[in-house]
């Protein structure tokens, strides 16, 4: 039997580092990376099988979204359809790229999608999501705050159960490029989760695509935040 460990934003290296220290008998581990997205297939049975995958969670679980799936896009989408949650997505610095992730990857995205805006502009994020003009007197687009702020405004605007808002930078000539805020929550509670990603401007929209689905599946099953330092 196979069993598939999908995670986000680890290294193959890394991981397989951990598994070599692992008595692994007769068990035959595969691991593949692709666009920041990681599977482990493991290939045996009994209770070796068993401790690995335990090990493999204990140290990973951070990274983990689940297992058997095909992609993260996929694996939220199930995830919300089978809880009957409606997303609704607010995206600065990912312009766009969420939405069509998770529209590209699976079909009748309206069971699940309820609303996806792009919004650069301060203008925008005032007279669509309610944000007090008097706001950008002391905060910019790209901050804590501002990703609050239009998580807030897009759950209170619309009848979604779920939101995700993205704020930051993308651009090689920013000095803070890499540097992103995520916003994910409900109308109960919203967290920003902050991160610094590194690469060209593809490469850091990929990883806030895929980190802000993770943060959101973790959010859905029973609020299993995973409190650390990236953690608002």
């Amino acid at each position: 039997m196979v069993i598939k460990i999908n995670m986000v934003g680890l290294l193959k290296d890394k991981i397989m580092n951990f598994i070599t220290d692992f008595d692994l008998g007769d068990i035959h581990v595969d691991c593949k990376e692709k666009h920041y997205e990681t599977s482990v297939d493991i290939d045996g049975d009994g209770d070796k099988v068993d401790d690995l995958i335990r090990d493999l969670y204990t140290e990973f679980k951070p990274n983990i979204y689940g297992t058997n799936e095909e992609n993260i896009y996929k694996a939220v989408f199930e995830l919300l359809k089978f809880k009957k949650l409606k997303l609704a997505i607010v995206e600065d610095v990912s312009a766009g790229r969420l939405c069509s992730e998770l529209i590209g990857a699976n079909y009748d995205i309206n069971d699940v999608l309820l609303e996806g805006i792009v919004c650069f502009s301060d203008e925008s994020k005032c007279v669509r999501l309610g944000v007090d003009r008097a706001f950008f007197d002391t905060h910019t687009s790209q901050s804590v705050e501002c990703s609050y702020e239009l998580a807030s405004g897009m759950i209170m605007t619309s009848s979604a159960d779920l939101v995700i808002a993205t704020t930051g930078f993308a651009d090689v000539n920013s000095p803070d490029n890499g540097k992103c805020f995520i916003a994910v929550g409900d109308r109960d509670f919203i967290h920003v989760f902050k991160h610094h990603f590194e690469g060209s401007k593809n490469h850091i929209l990929q990883q806030i695509s895929k980190f802000a689905f993770l943060h959101l599946i973790k959010k859905i099953r029973e609020n299993d935040f995973d409190f650390v330092e990236n953690v608002i």
